[in-house]
């Protein structure tokens, strides 16, 4: 055989392999037949821009029909150039259907360059259906490079409506093991805290439940406090008053609030909080009272969040408006539930 005779051979070797890429990507299970009839090599992986195979394509698309042309003449446990394989792709683009399809296939455990598997991906893409069938397969918890776990990812989550995230949750945690709530990544967070960075309100609320309140991170920060340093009062609201919190995490939390003229923490909710938290939670809450209350004569703040005194034992506190310096009322702490909404809406 020539050399011309074999480049051309290469070359229409190459643009079979460029067209069955193609059909996979529309969808096309009758050409990618006739395709591989003629020769195609479905594992091919030159000439795109990240060593993507057909599978691959077909896979992060969720085109089911050219999966199944597909499978039978492809090695599924090939990965592309960033560790990704065509049952990581299924995961991680929401298509449970290609993930069922793809696992007997395929090697379960494989992670990309990142370090995150197929679980991981699904969790971070918050694909419920993924993360069941991954689960049923007995899929096991695998740290990626950072250390977390996929209840780490699912903290992050946080644009999932709150039925979404506890179907997600419930279905983490029974697979879990009873340490993993309460694991470390290689920043020093777990789940708890990473729900917190994410200002995930149902993610912090599901796992303080299953979480060690009192744990902290390198710099010797519980989640509690995070949330107070960061502003995030609805997660300390809700770790503040949890049954396992403990009155010294609140007392330092309250003592340590960034200093600003204006907390979107009514006083409401600091007396709510007070309230729940035990006996011991009045004498960290009065520094923050304090503070609120200097120097506010002129209507410095301007929501309802500026004290006249601070009140002995908690009693109502005497509460006055930011524009006016007339007197609108007292709020008494058992009228209060802790239910009621936490920001002044």
């Amino acid at each position: 055989m020539s050399e011309s005779s074999s480049a051309l051979t290469q070359d229409a070797l190459r643009a079979l392999n460029q067209e069955l890429r193609r059909a996979a990507q529309l969808d096309r299970p009758g050409p990618l037949s006739d395709l591989l009839a003629k020769g195609a090599n479905a594992n091919d992986q030159a000439g795109t821009v990240d060593g993507r195979t057909a599978l691959m394509e077909a896979a992060s698309r969720g085109n089911i029909r050219s999966l199944e042309v597909l499978l039978p003449h492809s090695d599924a446990k090939l990965a592309n150039d960033n560790g990704f394989t065509a049952l990581i792709f299924a995961a991680a683009s929401c298509h449970a259907d290609c993930v069922e399809l793809l696992l007997p296939a395929s090697d379960s455990l494989a992670r990309n360059d990142h370090g995150q598997d197929a679980l991981s991906l699904a969790t971070l893409a918050s694909c419920v259906k993924c993360v069941k069938v991954l689960l049923a397969a007995d899929v096991s918890f695998q740290r990626d490079l950072r250390g977390q776990t996929p209840l780490h990812h699912a903290a992050r989550a946080g644009a999932m409506n709150a039925q979404k995230q506890q179907e997600l949750f419930a279905l983490l945690l029974a697979a879990s093991g009873p340490e993993c709530p309460n694991v470390f990544d290689s920043c020093g967070r777990t789940p708890l805290m990473s729900a917190v960075c994410a200002r995930n309100p149902e993610g912090l609320r599901i796992l303080a439940d299953h979480c060690d309140l009192s744990l902290q991170d390198p710099k010797g920060r519980t989640a509690l406090e995070q949330a107070s340093r960061s502003g995030f009062w609805e997660g300390v609201e809700l770790l503040a008053t949890h049954p396992k919190a403990h009155a010294t995490d609140i007392e330092h939390a309250f003592a340590i609030c960034p200093e600003q003229d204006q907390l979107p923490l009514t006083a409401q909710r600091l007396v709510a909080i007070a309230q729940a938290a035990g006996s011991d939670a009045p004498t960290a809450l009065a520094g923050l009272w304090a503070r609120l209350s200097v120097g506010k004569k002129n209507g410095a703040l301007p929501v309802s969040v500026r004290v006249s005194r601070i009140a002995p034992a908690w009693e109502t506190p005497t509460i006055y408006s930011a524009d006016k310096d007339a007197r609108f009322g007292a709020v008494s702490p058992n009228s209060i539930s802790p239910a009621s909404p936490f920001f002044n809406r």
